[in-house]
């Protein structure tokens, strides 16, 4: 950790780390090149800059990694794991009013993040690819979590992104930039994980619905209709929240049960 805020105190060792990945000598740099950036990116202080401050920009360069590589890329099979990590620790502050992760990566990367966990990025150039694995799709719902809940404390906004982290100075919550429109692959996705064996793929997702379902998003917005959930009952979510109800899993069980009591066996449920 010490080692990771010395070097960060130089700016051009995050951006010299994103011009090796846009640029690698080998294929193989790819990987721990990502990791190195998810290492920085899990340090609050460091992630305004992250997002802000590298030449080249590091957000586009993740778009494309989480794009167009594929499930069980041959040369780099934990590849797509690992963005989807550096995604989600880049939007751990996404909502914070000013914050980069509400204003650079949360438009960018939260509707990518919902089409390719709903297959829409199982076509690869063109081909047809493997979907995802139980691994990867685990990791693209843990960064949904992170860029749905609300900010940590702490998260701050018109602060010089160089300035020491000021963990006094926390910010409310605030609407993200843009529509959030959810699509129906990624309701289905999440409902097949929640019959998963996969216990904290089962706990990220029912964080998700009950961060969409609570959500109040602007009107253009698919969460501001009782269009989710007539989508959600369409996919059979209630009976998979049920079945969560009857595990061992008490956080993910008790979540399931006030998301069914709130909004699907309530007299105001579609």
């Amino acid at each position: 950790e010490k080692v990771v805020l010395y070097l960060c105190r130089h700016q051009s060792f995050p951006s010299s780390l994103v011009q090796t990945l846009q640029n690698p000598i080998a294929h193989d740099q790819v990987l721990p090149l990502v990791q190195a950036l998810g290492n920085i990116a899990c340090h609050a202080s460091l992630v305004p800059a992250l997002l802000t401050q590298t030449n080249p920009p590091l957000i586009p360069l993740l778009r494309q990694i989480l794009t167009q590589t594929p499930s069980r890329d041959k040369n780099n099979p934990r590849l797509l794991t690992q963005a989807a990590w550096l995604a989600g620790c880049c939007l751990v502050d996404a909502g914070a009013e000013g914050h980069p992760s509400t204003t650079v990566a949360a438009p960018a990367l939260i509707p990518l993040l919902m089409e390719r966990l709903g297959g829409g990025g199982d076509r690869y150039y063109g081909q047809a690819t493997a979907k995802m694995t139980l691994e990867e799709e685990r990791e693209f719902v843990s960064a949904l979590w992170n860029a749905l809940a609300c900010p940590p404390e702490g998260s701050f906004d018109n602060v010089d992104p160089l300035a020491p982290f000021d963990p006094s100075r926390p910010l409310p919550p605030a609407q993200l930039p843009f529509a959030l429109n959810v699509p129906r692959p990624m309701v289905q996705t999440l409902t097949r994980l929640l019959s998963s064996n996969d216990a904290d793929a089962v706990l990220a997702s029912v964080h998700v619905l009950d961060l969409l379902l609570r959500r109040r998003d602007n009107e253009q917005s698919s969460l501001s209709s009782p269009y989710l959930l007539v989508m959600m009952q369409e996919e059979d979510l209630p009976d998979a929240l049920e079945r969560v109800c009857d595990t061992s899993m008490e956080e993910s069980a008790e979540i399931a049960a006030n998301l069914l009591d709130d909004f699907f066996h309530s007299e105001d449920a579609p």
